[in-house]
């Protein structure tokens, strides 16, 4: 106690105090900077103010910014991370059809996907026999990065387990991680499970596509990522507990329950800066630290960022923070409002500031978003929530509990289907966000005085719907083959913009095709070419025609999808044409019904610029050969079938000699595509 009363009576703790936050936002502006370069005049600005303001808060940042970039150098410049010899397994992450056995070593991780579900548990020594799996990176533009995921997250490598031998078992804290899933698996159905993975684990794979849509089209997501409003909730369960059992010194049983939570949870950052915040805030209390509520977010930040610098790359740990932060300035304002217009005015900001981030993630705007939040988080907060904790414990109210979460799925579906005012947007280049976060930064600055206040209101809102309802320029013909993990799809937007046009949809596996477009901005399509009716070809034109404007959809004459008998469908067949602004489709085949849908691919011919070019769908050789009499002219060849053998006659490539041919093979290896023959 002594040394803390000493320490408390230095110059440099009493300069630190209520001064924490300028040393995050030095660190936050920092880490900006190196991931957007355009932050480096705040940055620089920054350095200018702080050092005027304080040259020992100036040198600490400086000295801060400087370990956590020296910290993040050594965490990326580690050696690979390989399974030779015996394991340790680090934890093991359940799934429907197959497990995640992870292994860690340091900081380091290597991620094993088990599709045999070996009976294998955290803790186990075990010998593997696996298969390195593909990393991939951007395969879209502006698509998901895996190799950038991994490396995020620390993760060295990925494999396929063949074979697995367990040596012996020692103890691992994730090990009654492990316990948990296997109860709610073996005690509860799947429409409980789901809720209650997600709710306490944060876990959501267990549930429903269509309901995680409608939670993402409410806006309502966060609450489902588990975050300060559960660490509340079961603050505030455990002291009613302990109330009544009459145990004192609770605050020590509480800080035992969040730790074993954190490892419950797998140290999800926003729950690990929920509990250190109630850790703080109790020795605070107990030490009489000084330290203000701005001061202990601020220390947290500082303290996890330098532990692992990686988490800069985590949206839950950004949005974490920023909602925190904003909750805590806002604090004094919202003092005498009622619970409902704070929980408005909090949303409603929240939403502001992390626009740039949902936008990114979402490439979707929600306008009843903040007016949604307002309800669902009560809803969840006071009657889901709870009682979710209360089912986990107490299986046998599963059948009331059933009901609760049905009740709250068809809300959010009906919130998603008839409250929602959806805007498309297209995602924001680095440019773009470095002005908005501009603008908010001088609409804080200069709150005070109306006139400029007024100024920066109107070129935020300005910019707000310049971003929202702009559409792309070109300035010259685009053509974009998309490499999906299944099937095909090609999208041409012509640099009058007078055609956008896509040829095929892929399976629709994680909407690869529409998030593309909707990442560019594309808010309407004039012709949507299914080539035919197969999934790998049709799969994602149900999404697309949802959410994109769609003016014609065209198929085969002799198409048997149920796409044929939409109002807006053209069929064609050999002969026709497809006049798209100043390109035009001509109709090749089918020529007649060749009773094979392969076969009755439509097979376009077309001149883009100064190129012509070949869709051949999936037809086989017997009808490319046919085509050989047209004597085509052909720069770039769409192969077809993705680059089966049954395709690809030698005779007809012969004929045609294409300067350039696309392979749209997929990743889906039980094909064998591209055959090796083509």
């Amino acid at each position: 106690m002594d040394a803390l009363r000493k320490l408390k009576n230095t110059y440099v703790y009493k300069e630190l105090i209520n001064n924490f936050i300028l040393i995050a936002i030095y660190v936050a502006l920092g880490l900006l900077t190196i991931n957007n370069i355009y932050f480096i005049i705040l940055f620089l600005l920054y350095n200018y103010y702080i050092f005027k303001k304080s040259i020992k808060i100036f040198l600490i940042s400086l000295i801060f910014i400087s370990t956590v970039c020296l910290h993040l150098l050594i965490i990326k410049g580690n050696n690979l991370l390989e399974i030779e010899g015996i394991c340790t397994v680090y934890d093991v992450e359940i799934e429907e059809t197959y497990q995640k056995i992870i292994i860690k070593k340091g900081n380091k991780k290597v991620i094993i996907y088990d599709f045999d579900m070996f009976q294998v548990t955290p803790g186990n020594k075990v010998k593997m026999f696996a298969q390195e799996s593909d990393i991939y990176g951007e395969r879209i533009e502006g698509g998901f990065n895996y190799q950038k995921y991994l490396e995020n997250n620390n993760i060295s490598n990925v494999y396929v387990l063949k074979n697995l031998e367990i040596i012996n078992h020692k103890h691992n804290l994730n090990y009654f991680k492990y316990l948990i899933n296997t109860y709610f698996n073996k005690n509860f159905d799947k429409e409980s499970r789901s809720f209650l993975k997600a709710l306490i684990l944060g876990n959501k794979s267990d549930f429903d596509e269509n309901l995680i849509e409608s939670i993402k089209t409410n806006g309502i997501m966060h609450l489902f990522a588990i975050s300060g409003l559960h660490v509340g909730i079961i603050i505030i369960i455990l002291k009613k507990l302990l109330e009544v059992l009459k145990i004192k010194n609770n605050d020590i049983y509480i800080c035992l329950f969040l730790f074993l939570y954190m490892f419950i949870t797998s140290f999800s950052p926003s729950i690990v800066r929920a509990v250190l915040m109630f850790y703080l805030l109790v020795l605070n209390k107990k030490l009489s630290l000084g330290f203000s509520s701005l001061d202990i977010v601020s220390i947290i930040f500082l303290g996890l960022i330098l532990y692992n610098p990686l988490y800069m790359f985590n949206n839950g740990f950004i949005l974490s923070f920023i909602v925190t932060f904003l909750i805590i300035l806002l604090s004094p304002l919202l003092k005498n409002k009622g619970s409902i217009v704070q929980s408005f005015i909090i949303s409603s900001l929240s939403t502001i500031i992390t626009l740039p981030i949902i936008i990114n993630m979402n490439n979707e705007i929600n306008l009843l978003s903040p007016f949604l939040n307002v309800f669902f988080i009560f809803l969840v907060s006071t009657i889901i929530l709870p009682i979710t904790f209360v089912v986990a414990f107490l299986p046998f109210m599963n059948n009331v509990y059933i009901y609760i979460i049905r009740a709250f799925s068809y809300i959010s579906y009906l919130a998603s289907n008839y409250l929602s005012i959806n805007i498309s947007v297209a995602s924001m280049s680095k440019l773009s966000v470095f002005l908005f976060y501009s603008l908010l930064i001088l609409f804080i600055f200069f709150y005070k005085l109306p006139k400029i206040r007024r100024i920066n209101i109107c070129l935020l809102v300005l910019f707000i719907f310049i971003i929202s309802f702009s559409s792309p320029i070109y300035f010259k013909n685009e053509i974009t083959f998309m490499d999906l993990d299944d099937g095909e799809a090609t999208f041409i937007h012509s640099y009058s913009d007078d055609c956008l046009a896509l040829i095929d949809t892929g399976s629709g596996k994680n909407n690869e095709v529409s998030s593309y477009l909707k990442r560019k901005g594309i808010k309407k399509i004039d012709y949507l070419i299914l080539t035919h009716n197969h999934d790998d070809h049709n799969g994602e034109a149900l999404i697309i025609l949802k959410e994109i404007k769609v003016n014609k959809i065209v198929v085969s004459a002799y198409d048997n999808s149920d796409f044929s008998n939409f109002k807006n469908t053209i069929k064609v067949k050999a002969n026709d044409k497809i006049d798209c602004g100043e390109i035009t489709f001509n109709v090749l085949h089918p020529d007649k019904n060749y009773q094979d849908m392969n076969n009755n691919s439509l097979i376009l011919h077309t001149k883009i610029g100064k190129h012509y070019f070949l869709f051949l769908g999936d037809a086989n050789r017997e009808v490319e050969e046919k085509l050989m009499a047209l004597n085509l002219q052909v720069d770039v060849l769409k192969v077809a079938h993705h680059g089966s053998k049954t395709s690809s006659s030698p005779l007809f490539i012969e004929s045609i000699l294409p300067k350039y041919a696309i392979i749209m093979s997929g990743r889906v290896k039980r094909f064998g595509f591209p055959h090796q023959e083509t």
